[in-house]
């Protein structure tokens, strides 16, 4: 295996995947194309190319190439954990004989543990990638995105900046950076790098393209660059993608994630030409083929915006989804109890449903992390339970019989909320320190 190998440069390069159709078809080559299919949502094809490159004459040269072939069944019927620890399994198997495999398989274990939210075991299996961080095309930015989940954001900044100085500036590590300096409160030079960077990602996925644009947007929410926010919003966030690239579910999904941020911020988007034709716009994509198990995070951006049918259908899914995770299911109460109808003014007035919905999120407001993704990602549902805080010490400020133990019981919240959530830098959070 080689870094050079087409189907290996287009999954580790962020690029669009089409079905691969190796010339050679040797158990390896096969493998590759069952893969393929695996990335496209095929799983049936994927299993039936496993089958093909079980039985190929020879089998697969190496135990690494057996193990990723086993991660790969696991991972079509969707059995994660097993999956895991078959691409843990690969990756220490290849490290000596087959680095680029190694580097694939600590990828796709990586992106498992990142679905599963286990920051843990992300941290562990890209641990014997360390070493080779500024040795091996992409290992760099694998391993400084795991550092910036981990919560070293300035380590992740280090190795994935040597790693570019290295010659190995592909578009994730290039990410990489935009994530570190985001979340050490660099906004300026944050919105400036992903502006320098963006050209990077003109071959690659729907996903990758617009989630450079997903992490500029964040920047102009916190520098509350209003205009700007409106021009990307409608350009290359959502309104310059083509029809069929609004089906992608990433997409559609980061521009609800950045709409409701900014209504959180209280940032006016233009409602005829940015907010409310492009969520409606979203919606329509996301109503044909989004499913509630494809994140936790963003399923709730839909659940924000959803209207009508739609939303009744949304709802009803979540709630099928959530029945064993408590976390996901008081969030699925909470925004659907302040944004009862969905859509955009749909956020509640109404004091005893904020007063409700702050005893209702208290369990939850310092585990949002087990809803997976990343921090950014998940940002905007610690700003909705962060307003939920700051509306109800504004109520007990208003001099209610029981303000004073409401007071401290929300003051304690939001010094939590701050401890875990504050930038430096970002003036968002100094409405939330005038209630310390």
């Amino acid at each position: 295996m080689d870094f050079t190998h087409p189907y290996i440069e287009s999954v580790l390069g962020q690029q669009d995947i089409s079905e691969y159709s190796p010339a050679a078809k040797n158990a390896t080559e096969i493998l590759m194309q069952a893969d393929s299919h695996w990335q496209r949502g095929n799983n049936a094809a994927c299993l039936q190319c496993l089958h093909t490159a079980h039985a190929t004459e020879g089998g697969f040269s190496t135990s690494a190439e057996q193990h990723f072939a086993t991660g790969l069944e696991y991972l079509a019927k969707g059995q994660l954990d097993e999956a895991y620890s078959a691409f843990v399994r690969t990756a220490l198997s290849a490290m000596e004989d087959d680095e680029t495999l190694a580097v694939f398989a600590t990828e796709r274990a990586v992106n498992i543990a990142f679905w599963m939210g286990c920051v843990d075991k992300m941290d562990s299996v890209v641990e014997p990638l360390r070493p080779h961080a500024q040795t091996l095309p992409y290992a760099g930015g694998i391993v400084a995105f795991v550092q910036h989940m981990a919560g070293r954001s300035a380590d992740a900044e280090q190795t994935a900046r040597s790693a570019i100085a290295s010659g190995f500036d592909d578009p994730w590590t290039l990410h990489a950076v935009a994530h570190c300096l985001y979340s050490l409160g660099r906004i300026a030079e944050c919105a400036d790098w992903v502006k320098e960077k963006r050209t990077a990602t003109t071959k690659c996925s729907t996903f990758m393209r617009t989630h450079f644009e997903f992490h500029l947007a964040l920047c102009l929410i916190d520098l509350e660059d209003v205009q700007g926010l409106g021009e990307l919003v409608s350009g290359p966030l959502w309104g310059d993608l083509a029809e069929g690239e609004k089906d992608d579910y990433w997409a559609a999904t980061g521009v609800l994630n950045v709409c409701w941020k900014a209504e959180l911020r209280g940032l006016p988007l233009d409602r005829q030409k940015d907010s409310g034709y492009i969520i409606d716009d979203a919606l329509r994509h996301l109503e044909k083929s989004a499913t509630v198990s494809r994140s936790k995070v963003f399923s709730l951006c839909i659940l924000r915006w959803a209207k009508g049918e739609f939303r009744d259908t949304w709802l009803h899914n979540l709630y099928a989804e959530s029945v064993q995770t408590e976390v996901f299911r008081i969030m699925i109460d909470a925004i659907s109890t302040i944004y009862a109808g969905g859509g955009e003014d749909s956020m509640s007035n109404d004091t005893e449903k904020w007063r409700d919905v702050m005893s209702l999120i208290l369990p939850a407001a310092d585990r949002l992390s087990e809803l997976g993704a990343s921090p950014e990602q998940r940002e905007v549902l610690e700003e909705f339970v962060g307003t939920v805080m700051l509306k109800n010490k504004l109520l007990a400020s208003s001099g209610d019989e029981d303000s004073k133990e409401t007071k401290d019981t929300v003051g304690v919240s939001i010094d939590r909320w701050l401890e875990r959530n504050r930038r430096p830098g970002v003036t968002y959070y100094n409405q939330f320190c005038s209630f310390k």
